[in-house]
């Protein structure tokens, strides 16, 4: 049986390695996480999914970022509805896109004398509908 999203590659779009001098600050190992779905406009079975990660602030001595861009095919006779596929795109793909972000980072920050960053794993779910209900909060709040 064929599985109803497919993975077909991923790149490393972008990553940033600052490892200054001076102790990173607390909040340094707090990951931040974004994510983003693009749908090709003409046929809603493809799409690339952005997963990036952010550690510590752009302008500080110890910065961290990657962000890696993975391309799917949505192919099901069952699931037809856009809200469903388009829930298939969040969950899944990210959830399959994790661990290699996770991996780029402990790569990355393994390089010079700091012990490596190493993301901890995470409910991919979780993490969307708390994103999700963070954004329709924000929503709620700037049209009130």
């Amino acid at each position: 049986m064929k599985a109803a999203l497919q993975f077909a590659h991923y790149h490393v779009v972008e990553t940033i390695y600052k490892n200054g001098l001076l102790e990173p600050d607390p909040d340094f190992t707090d990951p931040k996480f974004s994510f983003k779905l693009s749908l090709d406009k003409d046929n809603i079975n493809h799409a690339v999914v952005w997963l990036s990660v952010e550690l510590g602030n752009p302008s500080d001595e110890h910065y961290v970022k990657a962000v890696i861009a993975g391309f799917f095919r949505f192919n099901s006779e069952v699931i037809t509805e856009e809200t469903e596929i388009i829930s298939y795109y969040e969950i899944n793909a990210a959830s399959i896109l994790f661990p290699y972000l996770r991996s780029l980072v402990s790569d990355l920050t393994s390089k010079g004398e700091s012990k490596p960053v190493i993301l901890p794993t995470i409910n991919v779910h979780e993490m969307m509908q708390n994103s999700q209900q963070a954004d329709s909060t924000d929503t709620k709040t700037t049209d009130e």
